[in-house]
């Protein structure tokens, strides 16, 4: 009975102390299988998953409040399910009768803990305000008069984006005391946006709010797929030089590459050839796997050699060779110093996205692939 008990207070009240509290009694007699069952349904109430593969356990916080609670508030909420899972383990041990009592104990540590999480779980529909494209949802310790400048700057963002991708306006902004240094953050797997309340109606943080925008537009709306790969071109591949080598450049530097040897064979200090044969020279080597030993042997004296050397670097069998040299003539394209050092295309069009909404100067490939969205 007390098994039902604590279930209907976590799931259809989230009354998570009380749900817990109700199986104390069954923990203090030794009884571990309404326990086990009452944390187990605690962590399907606040939608913690807990996986365990290759011995190696794992918890995912799947609660969008979770996400938009400040750092210490994050780590504490972890600290807390760490210390379940690990007094889960111990529930087996409830016959030693010092272990039992131990356990009694941590567990009311544990419930003033969960008093705790009680105060920062957002039910559905509490305290939601309506708010333009937006339905918005206070965290613990955030006033409705305390909202007034984060708002400014969400709507300030909006009216920039509206303009172009007003597709992106929408849904749930959790708003929170802080989300450490960031103005705000995007939960791509529950499509839901976090604002700090420390954001303010100015230039950098409207251009940081329309930046997790552009993380929703990239990820929901970015259905052109060769477009996004051209995006993607521009940010992550290098390009380099190439050179056209055609049969008549070819033997000309076979010409070249003949008078070097010959001054070799006389005893002289050759000139140094061209820059252009110095590339060739290591390409060549792909065509012609025994240049070295028939250039030595020709050097040596053996004058039967001099056409075939020639050959050898002129391949006139062969059509036009385009080389690819190791000259950087393209780097990558990032937007902004932080998208090249996050080097996530992600990232560097959520810059992107924020600059041609805010009408701030892009590079023109980059304005080009914006203009077609």
């Amino acid at each position: 009975m007390n098994t039902i008990v604590a279930a209907r207070y976590l799931f259809a009240k989230l009354r998570l102390v009380d749900g817990l509290r109700a199986v104390r009694d069954e923990l203090a007699s030794g009884d571990a299988k309404p326990v086990r069952k009452a944390i187990d349904d605690f962590y399907s109430a606040i939608e913690i998953s807990i996986k365990t593969e290759f011995l190696e356990t794992s918890i995912a916080y799947n609660a969008e409040w979770y996400y938009a609670l400040g750092p210490r508030d994050q780590k504490r909420f972890q600290r807390l399910t760490h210390d379940l899972y690990r007094f889960t383990k111990q529930l087996g041990f409830l016959d030693d009768s010092s272990t039992a009592k131990k356990l009694l104990e941590q567990f009311d540590e544990i419930l003033k803990e969960v008093a705790w999480v009680e105060t920062v779980v957002r039910k559905g529909g509490e305290d939601e305000i309506p708010h333009g494209d937006f339905t918005i949802v206070p965290m613990k310790g955030v006033s409705r008069r305390s909202l007034t400048e984060c708002l400014e700057a969400l709507d300030a963002a909006a009216a920039a984006i509206r303009k172009k991708f007003s597709q992106v306006l929408y849904g749930k902004v959790y708003v929170s005391r802080s989300l450490g240094n960031a103005a705000a953050s995007y939960l791509h797997d529950h499509d839901s946006v976090q604002l700090s309340l420390n954001a303010k109606k100015s230039v950098g943080d409207v251009v940081a709010l329309c930046h997790e925008f552009g993380h929703r537009y990239y990820m929901r709306f970015f259905k052109d797929a060769p477009l996004k790969t051209q995006f993607r071109n521009l940010t992550d591949q290098v390009e380099f030089e190439k050179i056209v080598f055609d049969k008549p450049t070819r033997a000309k530097l076979a010409d070249e590459w003949m008078s070097i040897v010959k001054e070799h064979r006389q005893g002289k200090t050759p000139p140094k050839g061209s820059d252009l044969l110095q590339v060739w020279t290591r390409e060549v080597k792909k065509y012609s796997k025994d240049i070295k030993e028939v250039g030595w042997k020709y050097v040596q004296g053996d004058d039967s050699l001099e056409k075939p050397l020639w050959e050898r670097i002129a391949i006139p069998a062969q059509p036009t060779i385009e080389v690819q040299t190791d000259k950087v003539v393209k780097e990558p394209l990032w937007v902004t110093p932080y998208a090249k050092s996050k080097a996530d295309p992600n990232e560097n069009f959520a810059e992107a996205f924020a600059f041609y909404v805010t009408g701030k100067a892009l590079p023109p490939e980059v304005s080009a692939i914006m203009d077609r969205l």
